[in-house]
Order: structure tokens, then C-alpha cells, then sequence
């Protein structure tokens, strides 16, 4: 089991994650991501101090990797704090447990539709599962439309959660 503090303050998340504490403190102002604990002071007081535990850590840098391959920060913490298999893989790293890596993908297409709107699905997959299929993915159609994948996007969550663990350990030694 790794050794880790219970809770951190947003200057550590931010640097394990690798935004400043004021990007936290916007995200949580514009009701982006309401996570942690007020530990210091009031809901109400300006300088009162949140502090975040590892998996809210971990979720904060799983929705940011998101969000700058495209996918706007709401909808990229919806995706992360409403998937089962995101907290499995974050608990996964966590741990230190022999599984496989669980690898978030997203395929994508008809973009040029007249309204513009697309299409999408969203799938999580073991990384055994992921390589067989990664490149039958531009195979994929929209069942309505028949219109052929444009991209594909493949996240690996459990290296986002280790690359967070790590970085927390190196503040924690620091």
C-alpha cells in the first residue's frame, strides 16, 4: 500500500497536476469541480482552505488531460467523477494492484454534419482489450447516419492516476 497523507492543499494538487492553485480555486468558483473539504475557516470565508484527498487528485488530473485533448472541462469531470472505471483505475494505481491498465477512448465522427452536432461513443477498456480493437475503432459508423469514424481519442487513466501518486509522493518527501 502506498504511503500517502490523508488530505492535501490545493498548491500541492495544482503542482501534482500540473496547474497553478488559482486554476483550482477558478474550476471551484465557476462550478466546474466542487471538490474538497474545508478545513480552515468557513464555506463563506474568503480565505478559507480546502484540502483533497488522493482520489479527487487523481480526478482533477484525469478531467485536465481531458479537457486539453478537446473535451470542455465540465463535460471532462462529469466523464471522470460519474465513471465507475475511472475510480476502479484510480483505486488500481493506488494499490499497486496487478491489473491491467484500464485506457479511456472515445471515438468520433461525422463532424461536417449539417448541424454540426456528431457523434460519439465513449468506451473503457482494458489495455489487452484496447490493442485488439484500437485500430478497428475507424471502422466504427454512426447506426443512424452510416457516417464513418474521424478520430479517435485513447487516454490511458491508470498512468494519468500513477503520474498524480508520484507527484504527491514527491511533495510528501519534499
Amino acid at each position: 500500500m502506498n504511503k500517502l497523507k490523508t488530505l492535501y492543499f490545493a498548491g500541492a494538487v495544482a503542482e501534482a497536476i500540473g496547474v497553478g492553485p488559482g486554476t483550482i480555486r477558478m474550476w471551484r468558483d465557476r462550478n466546474v469541480c466542487d471538490f474538497g473539504t474545508v478545513i480552515e475557516g468557513g464555506e463563506d470565508n474568503p480565505r478559507s482552505r480546502r484540502r483533497y484527498d488522493v482520489y479527487e487528485a487523481c480526478m482533477m488530473g484525469m478531467a485536465l488531460y481531458l479537457n486539453r485533448f478537446g473535451i470542455d472541462l465540465p463535460q471532462a469531470f462529469n466523464l471522470v467523477t460519474g465513471t465507475e472505471a475511472v475510480k476502479s483505475a484510480i483505486s488500481t494505481a493506488f494499490f499497486d494492484a496487478d491489473e491491467p491498465d484500464c485506457i479511456f477512448c472515445l471515438v468520433d465522427g461525422n463532424g461536417a454534419s449539417d448541424n454540426g452536432a456528431g457523434w460519439g461513443n465513449l468506451l473503457f477498456l482494458k489495455f489487452d482489450q484496447w490493442k485488439a480493437h484500437v485500430a478497428t475503432a475507424f471502422e466504427a459508423v454512426d447506426l443512424l447516419t452510416k457516417e464513418p469514424a474521424e478520430a479517435i481519442l485513447s487516454v490511458n487513466v491508470s498512468a494519468i492516476a500513477r503520474r498524480v501518486l508520484k507527484a504527491l509522493r514527491e511533495v510528501d518527501e519534499g
